[in-house]
């Protein structure tokens, strides 16, 4: 493997990567069309295209992705999972994307590929989430309803097409502007555009009404900044209070936009079929206790279970995507996971090179790592968040295997981004 000076050059896969992160956003958008199991074809050949390219490559596999791996076929071969949760199909595609995106296989051509990848998205979510809140503050747009087992609710989803993606992905774009915001430094008007961006994204987290996003938010900023102040307490904490200051004073612009969050509170006290998360966690802990070491099977639920399914698609909302890797593989399959989380987070914490960067994807590890505790996307392999968590995932892990073997050579990793 070439080092990371390497992955500045020009991209052969410039057009593929633009196009993959059109097809991912049109599957999350509010505003996209539908194109059914195109989507799945596009990935698959987006999968051969890179698998024959970088067959010549020396590349690095990831054991523990390999033990998971087995860990989901496993629980597929011993179980007698239902057909309409088509596990086998929902299997090959979760190693395709390990393999395209994910940590699965290390090589310059996939680390390039993922690294422009990786920026594209988070740009082109700065913008979606900074627009969703203009829409509705406009009232041009506020979103879409959202339908799940035939009953209908009008939230606030701004350009995405559910207000449970809005709110993580503007805690993504709050990160997002915290990194440029440091990495311009020599630029003040886009570091005051920037500022902007962070307050706007922070007030759609708010305004989406996800407590667990919010609290991500919040944990993963935390991180960012004592990251990029590693060493500095004072100033750590000084920023912090100077960020707390301004929003406080700045509520009342804002405190309308809490009326999203407020009525969610309000719902825990009524049986509210879209806020059933305490069901869907008991229900989990009734499987995984029901076979703790494989699992009940791979991208699948107990039928005769307390939880909603839908028994056309096989989609099913597991509601934690921690208590779904223990109920779908058991403890054979949490363990390389909770493995590689660990390590990743480690690394982050002790790695004192390409600080702006490594601040940036640790506080992103850490809001995804809480966000995982409230929604079960690990295994989800259509869904948006899936395919940025394995993509995140796959970022960091190749980030950290380059940086054993020595080859970062105080490089700035950032200036390529």
């Amino acid at each position: 493997m070439r080092d990371f000076n390497s992955l500045k050059r020009k991209s052969p896969f410039k057009y593929l990567i633009i196009f993959l992160a059109i097809i991912v956003f049109n599957n999350a958008l509010s505003v996209g069309f539908y194109i059914g199991d195109l989507y799945f074809v596009a990935l698959g050949s987006i999968f051969s295209v890179l698998f024959f390219y970088s067959l010549k490559e020396s590349k690095k596999i990831n054991m523990h992705m390999v033990f998971l791996i087995i860990a989901c076929l496993t629980s597929i071969l011993i179980n007698d999972v239902p057909p309409l949760f088509k596990p086998y199909v929902r299997f090959l595609l979760f190693v395709m994307i390990l393999y395209l995106v994910g940590p699965l296989i290390i090589s310059t051509s996939l680390m390039s590929f993922r690294f422009k990848l990786f920026s594209l998205l988070n740009k082109i979510n700065l913008v979606i989430v900074v627009l969703s809140l203009l829409g509705l503050v406009t009232g041009v747009y506020r979103g879409v309803a959202v339908n799940w087992m035939g009953h209908t609710r009008i939230d606030f989803t701004g350009l995405y097409n559910h207000s449970m993606l809005l709110g993580p992905m503007a805690g993504i774009s709050v990160l997002t502007s915290f990194f440029y915001y440091f990495r311009k430094r020599n630029n003040k008007k886009q570091r005051l555009l920037l500022v902007v961006c962070v307050f706007f994204s922070f007030i759609t987290v708010v305004a989406a009404g996800s407590r667990g996003a919010l609290i991500a938010t919040v944990l993963g900023s935390l991180f960012f900044l004592y990251k990029i102040y590693q060493g500095r307490l004072s100033k750590y904490l000084s920023t912090v209070l100077v960020i707390v200051a301004a929003l406080t004073i700045s509520f009342p612009l804002w405190e309308d936009k809490a009326d999203f969050l407020n009525s969610k509170m309000d719902r825990d006290a009524v049986d509210d079929p879209f806020d059933s998360r305490t069901t869907k966690w008991n229900q989990r802990i009734v499987e995984f206790q029901s076979s703790p070491i494989f699992g009940i099977g791979f991208a699948s639920i107990d039928i005769n279970g307390l939880d909603d399914y839908n028994a056309i698609t096989g989609t099913i909302e597991p509601g934690s995507s921690w208590l779904t890797i223990l109920s779908m593989t058991g403890l054979f399959g949490l363990l390389p996971i909770l493995f590689l989380f660990l390590r990743n987070l480690l690394f982050m914490i002790k790695y004192d090179r390409n600080r702006n960067y490594t601040s940036f994807v640790g506080g992103l590890l850490i809001l995804v790592t809480v966000h995982m505790i409230i929604e079960g996307y690990v295994f989800a392999s259509g869904a948006f968040l899936f395919f940025y968590l394995w993509l995140l995932l796959g970022i960091i892990e190749g980030y950290l295997s380059i940086e054993k073997i020595n080859k970062i050579n105080n490089y700035e990793l950032e200036k390529f981004k």
